[in-house]
Order: C-alpha cells, then sequence, then structure tokens
C-alpha cells in the first residue's frame, strides 16, 4: 500500500475496537479494528508515526469528516467507506487528530480475468457475443 511521505515498515498493533473516535493502540500502525460501531474520527497516535493501515474483521463504516477523516470517496460519490472483513485502509496523519485516506484495499475486489470470445467481423456496429469479455475483432470496416 502506497505511503507518500513515508517509508513504511509494518508493526503490528493491537487489536482495536471500533468506536465512533477510534481509540488508537499504543504501538503499531497495522491495526485490526474488530466491531461494528461506525468510525467518523481516528485518535492520536504515537509519535514519529505518520502513517498507519487499519484491517477489519468486519463491517464497519468510515464516515468521511472534512475535519477529522478526509476520504477518497467511491465510484458511487458517497466520501463514507463501508468496510468488510478483509479490507485494508491507509492513512496519514496531516496534524493533530487529522487523518487522510491514502489508498484502500477491498478484499472481496476480483482481478480481471480474460475469457476470449468468438471472433468478431467488423461492422459499422459490432455485435458482442456472450461468451466472453475478450474479443478479437477482424476487417477493416469502420
Amino acid at each position: 500500500m502506497p505511503f507518500p511521505n513515508d517509508a513504511f515498515v509494518r508493526t503490528n498493533g493491537a487489536s482495536t475496537p471500533s468506536a465512533a473516535a477510534l481509540v488508537l493502540p499504543a504501538t503499531g500502525n497495522w491495526i485490526p479494528v474488530t466491531g461494528s460501531t461506525d468510525i467518523t474520527s481516528i485518535g492520536e497516535h504515537p509519535a514519529g508515526t505518520s502513517s498507519i493501515v487499519l484491517e477489519f474483521s468486519g463491517a464497519v463504516t468510515l464516515r468521511h469528516n472534512p475535519t477529522a477523516l478526509i476520504l477518497k470517496g467511491t465510484a458511487q460519490g458517497t466520501p463514507d467507506f463501508t468496510a468488510a472483513a478483509g479490507d485494508l485502509i491507509a492513512l496519514e496523519r496531516e496534524g493533530v487528530g487529522r487523518w487522510r485516506e491514502t489508498s484502500r484495499r477491498v478484499a472481496a475486489a476480483v482481478a480481471f480475468k480474460p475469457e476470449k470470445g468468438t471472433n468478431i467481423v467488423s461492422a459499422a456496429a459490432l455485435l458482442l457475443g456472450t461468451d466472453g469479455n475478450f474479443y478479437h475483432v477482424t476487417g477493416t470496416t469502420t
């Protein structure tokens, strides 16, 4: 997971229950989060740690808060992030009580797997088959 301002070396932190104001453990920068309470802010972390990764064990919603928890948003346009078991979110500290998302990994995301479909002859309007997601188009019609 990228951390633009740090060289990140993972150190495991203690498991932490979710809370509106998430309390971080005294040590560690890779923090397992349990429970299902929405998170709207994140507390302070020990000096010298400016980046953390939260790893979720279940459904938790992180609520965008422009003064405390700045999230990138989703393709659906909401800035909130509903995490599921195995999801990760990386955050960078921007000041006292202010964290910004730098990246996230959704455990359920499936990698694209190309499946060869039937060859298609070029035409003004192409008709794609239902037998794949990768097609070879032959011909020169535009």
